[in-house]
This record gives C-alpha cells, structure tokens and sequence, in this order.
C-alpha cells in the first residue's frame, strides 16, 4: 500500500490532509482527509510506503521531505501532481505514473510531463511536487529529493520476431578496382572534400548523386551515417536517418527499423514505436502500410499511456466551499 498527499488546508484547529490511498499495483485508489496525527497512525499501522512526506515516529509528525506541500496548491493556471513511479524499459526512461488531485492514476509520457514541468517553471510554479524539474542546456531531466527515490516500474519491451533482412556493412570497404563516378557523382565528392568531410561514407559509386549529397551533409553535421550507407535506402529513408540517427549506439536499440524493405514513413512509425517503448513488433513488416502501422502504433501508445484509476466519485463532497473534502475512505487498508 502507498499513500500520497495531494493537498493541504490549514484550519485553526488542526491542519487537514488530503491523501490518497493506492494498492501496490495502482489498481485502486481511495480518497481520505486527515490530520497529522491520524494519517501517522494510519501509515505506521498499515506500514504503508509514504510517496512524499515521512512519518517522525517519535513524535508522529507529518514531514515534508519531498518538496514542501505548499507546491501541491494550484496556482496561475497549473495543477500539479505526484510522480508515483518512473517508467522504464531495459534502455530508457519512458515517463511516469503520476497522481493528480483528484485522486487519478495516469501513465504519461516523458516529453509531455517535461512539457508541462516548463510551463509550470514559466508561470513560476512547479507542475511535480514531488520532484525536481532541470533543463541543462536542452537536456531535461526530473530528480527525486534527496534519499527518496522514485518507484520504477519496468515496461516489458522485450522484442519478438520482425521481418528484417540482415543488416548492410556499416562502411564499404574500397573496391580493388578504380571505380568509375558519373560527372555528378564526382562533383559530391569534391564537394565534401572541400568541406572536410571523410568521403569514405559516399565512395561507393551504386550511391546515387542525391544519395551521396544526404550522405555527406548528414557526416559534417555529425551524423552517424556508416549505419545507413546501404545504396539500397531510398532517399527520403537516409533524410530520415540524417535527422535522427545521432550516434552509432543507437543501432543496438534501434536496429529494426534499419531495414532497406521499409519505406521512409514506414520507418517513422517504427523509430516512434520504440522511442515510446511499445511492442513495435506487433508491427514491424514492410507489408502493412505507413497509415496502418500508425493506427497500430496509436493503439498500443493509448494502451500503455492510459488513465490506471480515474477517480470523479459522486461522494467527494465540498464543505461548505471551504475546500474540504468530506471523509469517505474506510479505515481498511487497500489491497
């Protein structure tokens, strides 16, 4: 069982909790307004996993260690949220489970809980109560509060069966005969020794003129081209590759969609399908159309990115409009 808090009223008398109560496997939420002292005693009994706040047993306060709950309040047009767990395949973070204030469990992709984090830190608030959102020359990236790290949740990505041929040498060897170049085929290479580029990558006279020039361009602007060389990809496939395919490692996660079958848009979808962790194998064949493997694609995102609870009970009552929900929760634990 875990428990999070998702937003606070200080009254006179005592300071009003409001906590959500989730099973391990985020299956069900219940919702319940306490005091320090209950939800202590709650916590402790059950020995619930506390998301962010701990519990000082000798003394039964409720601690903010994880972000003060002041960052739970909705302010200029944000409505923050709790990040429960981190979603990750075998390679990468793929994004969060998040609770929202009204007791919904979402998975949400990466980019997009980034994106709301920098419209958060535009209006001067934060979007992650719990976290801490960064932008270090581009490269984004949340943390968790010191010696509370984040829950992962592993995303089964394992790859099956695809259709494929076997992969092209990543860099042609030199003919042992001179080759013999087109006038334009000469003028690419010219053109890129003059701009300092290695014209190892484009000396393979089956390389069309406008295959050479995407080539080229794509190793000066630091491209790993030797993994798409092949003469056999089309065109708009290499100009593909030359906008994604930042460095030779990624063959090892990507490899599939290096596959001369596949048409430029057919490995767009692929590309995605495995950036967002999905089962692109379910997929990946030169036979189904671009439109149809986006279809597919959109199909497993929503599947995998998905409301887990979503909580809008009849029961949660205002009191009095004063910002208090009534108690509805019973006292057992989830399960």
């Amino acid at each position: 069982m875990k428990i999070a808090i998702i937003d606070t009223v200080e009254k006179a008398e005592a300071r009003k909790l409001f906590c959500a109560i989730i099973a391990d496997d985020y299956s069900k939420v219940q919702m319940a307004v306490l005091e320090d002292k209950a939800l202590a005693l709650y916590a402790t009994t059950y020995k619930a996993q506390t998301i962010n706040f701990k519990v000082d047993e000798a003394t039964s306060a409720i601690v903010e260690c994880c972000g003060v709950f002041d960052r739970l309040q909705s302010k200029n047009g944000i409505v923050p949220c709790v990040i429960l767990s981190e979603m990750r395949s075998s390679i990468r973070l793929l994004g969060y489970i998040v609770l929202s204030k009204n007791g919904s469990i979402s998975r949400v992709r990466r980019d997009d809980v980034y994106s709301q984090c920098e419209t958060a830190r535009v209006r001067g608030v934060s979007f992650i109560q719990n976290g801490i959102y960064r932008d270090a020359d581009g490269v984004k990236s949340i943390s968790c509060y010191p010696y509370r790290p984040f829950d992962v949740h592993m995303v089964d990505s394992t790859r099956k069966e695809v259709v494929r041929q076997p992969a092209d040498d990543k860099r042609v060897a030199k003919p042992k005969t001179e080759p013999v170049y087109t006038k334009a085929q000469l003028l690419e290479l010219k053109s890129a020794k003059e701009k300092g580029v290695d014209t190892r990558c484009i000396e393979n006279p089956k390389l069309s003129p406008e295959q050479m020039h995407i080539l080229w361009i794509a190793k000066r602007n630091g491209r790993a081209v030797e993994l798409f060389t092949s003469p056999k990809y089309a065109p708009d496939t290499m100009r593909f590759f030359a906008k994604t395919v930042l460095s030779k490692s990624m063959y090892k996660t990507y490899y599939d969609m290096f596959n001369a079958d596949y048409d430029a848009e057919q490995v767009e979808q692929l590309y995605y399908g495995i950036s967002e962790g999905l089962d692109y194998s379910q997929y990946a064949n030169p036979s189904i159309s671009a439109k149809r493997m986006s279809e597919k694609r959109s199909e497993l995102s929503n599947d995998l990115y998905r409301v887990l609870v979503e909580r809008h009970d009849k029961s949660v009552k205002r009191e009095d409009n004063d910002g208090l929900y009534a108690f509805y929760a019973s006292r057992a634990a989830v399960v």
